[in-house]
């Protein structure tokens, strides 16, 4: 299992937060300069698929979009 990922201006990091369920593994999306939190990215059961999670007020390069896409592709291609 992934526990932290980083890229260029984004990390992606296991949410360990009492909101989430122990069984779940879902990941925060965090920016590297301010550490701010920027949205999760979760496992969607009733899709069989994993999902990003956007928070409000958020905004997202092509570059940090492609970086999200390359994380959750290799989640879904069970390299985590």
């Amino acid at each position: 299992m992934i526990t932290e990922k980083k890229y260029k201006y984004i990390t992606m990091k296991i949410a360990d937060s009492p909101l989430f369920p122990k069984d779940k593994n879902v990941y925060r999306v965090e920016n590297n300069k301010s550490r701010d939190t920027l949205g999760f990215i979760e496992w969607h059961a009733a899709w069989h698929l994993w999902e990003f999670y956007p928070n409000g007020g958020t905004a997202f390069s092509s570059d940090c979009l492609e970086d999200i896409q390359d994380f959750i592709g290799m989640l879904a291609n069970g390299k985590h």
